[in-house]
C-alpha cells in the first residue's frame, strides 16, 4: 500500500508580564504591551470581563480599570464591563458564552480589538473560546488572579 507521511507544527509565543497595581495610572505595562502592539490606522477597542468573586473582593475595580483607561488613551475602553459569575457554571452555562458574543458584536470588537478577562481559570477559559470564535479571533489578555489560572 502506497501513502504519504506528513506532519506539522505549530509554533506559538506569547509573553508573559508581571507587575503590581496593573491599573495604577502611575503603571504603564498594560500601556506599553498595548502600545506595542498596535496596528496602524484602526481604532482598537478593549472589553473587560470580570470574575464576580473578584470584583466582590475589589469593588473598586471597575472604576480603577476607567481611570486607567482615562489617563492612557491607546486603545478605546468599552464602557460596559461585563461581571460574569467564577468556577465552572461560566463554562457549562451556554448563556455565558451567548452574552459575551453578543457584546463583542454590539461593540465592534475586531480582530484588532481586545478582550480582558480577569478572574479565575474558568473565567478565563470562557473569554479565551468566545474571544477566538470571534471575528476570526479576536486578541484576548489574560489577567490570573488564582494561582491555577497562573499555571494555565
Amino acid at each position: 500500500m502506497e501513502y504519504l507521511q506528513q506532519s506539522f507544527s505549530v509554533r506559538f509565543d506569547y509573553k508573559v508580564f508581571f507587575t503590581s497595581g496593573l491599573f495604577d495610572p502611575a503603571n504603564t505595562a498594560l500601556d506599553d504591551f498595548l502600545t506595542a502592539d498596535a496596528a496602524s490606522g484602526s481604532v482598537k477597542k478593549i472589553l473587560f470581563v470580570i470574575d464576580q468573586d473578584v470584583l466582590n473582593a475589589t469593588p473598586a475595580l471597575s472604576d480603577k480599570i476607567k481611570q486607567y483607561f482615562a489617563a492612557h488613551k491607546t486603545v478605546q475602553l468599552v464602557s460596559e464591563i461585563i461581571v460574569v459569575p467564577g468556577g465552572e457554571i461560566v463554562k457549562n452555562d451556554e448563556a455565558w458564552f451567548s452574552k459575551l458574543l453578543n457584546t463583542i458584536n454590539k461593540h465592534g470588537i475586531d480582530r484588532h480589538s481586545y478582550v480582558a478577562a480577569i478572574g479565575g481559570g474558568s473565567v478565563l477559559d470562557m473569554v479565551g473560546y468566545a474571544a477566538a470564535v470571534a471575528h476570526r479571533g479576536v486578541k484576548h489578555i489574560r489577567i490570573p488572579t488564582t494561582v491555577l489560572s497562573q499555571n494555565d
